[in-house]
């Protein structure tokens, strides 16, 4: 399949990735929602894989994924 990557899900901004390379960014999000984020971006896990890490459930990876993008976003707009 497809890969997506985080930047194609924030913004399409060619900024954004240099952002994403200090870590900006990823520094805004507790060490939950890294692993979530860096699981299934950086190694393209599934949200089944990453239940099976983190111990959640799919659905609440999803969840969890969705409400992280959406502040990933916010902050994105922000600064």
């Amino acid at each position: 399949g497809k890969t997506i990557l985080l930047g194609d899900m924030i913004h399409e901004d060619s900024s954004f990735e240099e952002d994403i390379e200090t870590n900006e960014i990823l520094d805004k999000l507790n060490e939950d929602e890294k692993r979530i984020i860096i699981g299934r971006y950086y190694y393209d896990r599934s949200q089944s894989e990453m239940a099976e890490i983190t111990g959640y459930s799919q659905a609440k990876v999803s969840r969890n994924e969705k409400k992280i993008l959406k502040k990933l976003r916010n902050y994105y707009k922000t600064s």
